[in-house]
């Protein structure tokens, strides 16, 4: 192949379009002339795509320069490696020497502005879990130098520091939530730094490095609800056994309230006394507490019963912080929320209830209750839990709060909780049956 076509009268005047001098370089000249610049075409060698590289204006390199520039290119090649990757890992070194390269942290402070700040309470605890390791594992490096290697054996989880690659076996769930946000970070990473591919993406990456897993899904601990009544009995007759013999203690009463009321730990947890109408018998839980607030920004009503009325009287006469933003349930330390760990600590060392019962179970328990002694409809259940409809136009269409029948059967509820016997097993007989 014949190099050195071009000529220094030519590269002057050449008018637009590519012209070859030969050895893969070629003039560029665009814009009626007023542009022109170098260019090298190489075809890559991992996928046999076509690359161009550029060398440079031809203002400023002249056309001996040039041919200078692309025999490095071709040594480079020669030696089985990438110009354009040579000349980007330059690049990095120098901006890594300076203090100037763009680090996982910084993208992972953008991610969490835009995409994480503005949700909900829980929400945002959910993803600082996961976003805490990936920033105290891989935080400090550049991320232009992430691989998808780094991403399975750097990136690590817990106490333990466990690698996403073994934590992909041991805790398969988790390891999907780390990997989801790993996924959507570097995603934003291309973006904004220009990567070629992002090295977290499951789908033709990771999947590759990522060991076969077998998954068995564990529901969390619940209590039957035939033993409800036993329980929440056992719940109202603990007090507090330490030297200051105040009563009951908060917490009984704040895992009370949970079990009463079916909603989340967090929103009873957070639950401020300017929330509750009393007047009205209405708790009106905000969108920053709720699960779902992030999605539908908006207020949600939770009937207020006759037992759930008697443990906030309680905790009114306790009441030391007069102030509307004040806690319900305040732990022992001041205005300051109780920790979630606090409930499940509660029933296994205070209680020392004979099965291990997890607090978000509660919800299963009121659930199976409904299943198995009424005839109340899963819709109701669904707008006491602050379950979504599923899908945008069943949410659109679904406005009615339902109080007036969910106040009914939060009603049957309580008082089934107040049963210190269990029900009959044979003996009873489900609302929907006797219509039958």
């Amino acid at each position: 192949m014949a190099i050195h076509k071009l000529t220094a009268r030519f590269v002057e005047t050449a008018k637009d379009g590519l012209h070859a001098d030969g050895g893969n370089l070629y003039l560029q000249v665009c814009n009626r002339g007023k542009g022109r610049s170098w260019i090298f075409q190489y075809k890559s060698r991992k996928d046999g795509r076509a690359k161009n590289m550029g060398l440079g204006s031809a203002k400023t390199v002249p056309l001996a320069m040039a041919r200078e520039k692309a025999q490095a290119q071709h040594q480079l090649l020669d030696e089985g490696k990438d110009p354009l990757e040579e000349r980007a890992n330059e690049q990095l070194e120098r901006d890594i020497s300076v203090g100037a390269a763009v680090t996982v942290n910084d993208i992972l402070d953008e991610y969490y502005e835009g995409r994480i700040a503005k949700k909900s309470y829980n929400y945002r605890k959910g993803a600082k879990r996961f976003l805490k390791p990936i920033r105290q594992s891989i935080g400090h490096i550049p991320v232009k130098m992430i691989t998808p290697a780094v991403i399975v054996d750097k990136v690590t989880f817990g106490d333990d520091k466990v690698p996403l690659r073994k934590l992909w076996v041991e805790k398969h769930p988790t390891a999907v939530q780390l990997q989801s946000h790993l996924n959507r970070i570097f995603s934003l990473a291309k973006a904004r730094c220009g990567l070629a591919t992002n090295p977290a993406a499951l789908k033709d990456n990771l999947k590759h490095l990522l060991p076969d897993h077998r998954h068995k899904v564990e529901h969390r601990a619940s209590l039957k609800f035939t033993e409800v009544g036993r329980f929440m009995d056992a719940v109202r007759r603990y007090e507090d056994r330490s030297a200051r013999k105040t009563g009951r203690t908060n917490v009984s009463l704040w895992l009370e309230f949970v079990v009463l009321t079916g909603v989340r730990i967090s929103e009873v947890r957070l639950a401020e006394w300017s929330e509750f109408d009393l007047g009205e018998m209405v708790w009106n839980v905000p969108p920053e507490h709720r699960k779902t607030g992030f999605k539908t920004g908006k207020i949600r009503p939770v009937p207020i019963t006759r037992p759930m009325l008697a443990v906030l009287e309680e905790m009114q006469r306790r009441r030391t912080d007069q102030s509307p933003d004040a806690l319900v349930f305040p732990s022992s330390y001041g205005n300051q929320p109780l920790d979630e760990g606090t409930i499940a600590r509660h029933i296994r060392l205070s209680l020392k209830w004979e099965i291990k019962v997890h607090a978000h179970g509660f919800r299963a328990t009121l659930n199976d209750w409904r299943i198995e002694n009424t005839d109340y409809p899963k819709e109701l259940i669904d707008r006491q839990f602050d379950h979504l409809p599923q899908g945008k136009v069943n949410q659109a269409y679904t406005r009615d709060d339902l109080m007036s029948r969910r106040r009914k059967m939060m009603e049957d509820w309580g008082a089934f909780c107040a049963r210190t016997e269990p029900p009959a097993g044979n003996n009873v007989i489900k609302m929907r049956m006797a219509k039958s």
